[in-house]
């Protein structure tokens, strides 16, 4: 595990962080929201084209992948 020490002066300095880290979590919040509407057409779309559950699932694990890069991203 990395540990991270936070060098901030002043009070000023600890709210533009706390901010910035908050903007940073929205931006996860958002990037998984799109990955699961993804996930779900990923599933619409290989039903339409009659994609085996192969193929699907491997396209599946790619999102999913992602995914858990996005939620590992922590600062």
């Amino acid at each position: 595990m990395r540990v991270m020490t936070l060098n901030v002066s002043t009070s000023e300095d600890l709210s533009k962080y706390r901010e910035l880290h908050e903007k940073m979590n929205e931006t996860r919040c958002e990037i998984n929201d799109k990955l699961s509407e993804l996930f779900d057409m990923t599933i619409e779309s290989g039903k339409l084209l009659g994609l085996d559950m192969e193929s699907t699932n491997r396209e599946l694990e790619r999102i999913n992948k992602v995914r858990r890069q996005v939620s590992n991203l922590g600062f």
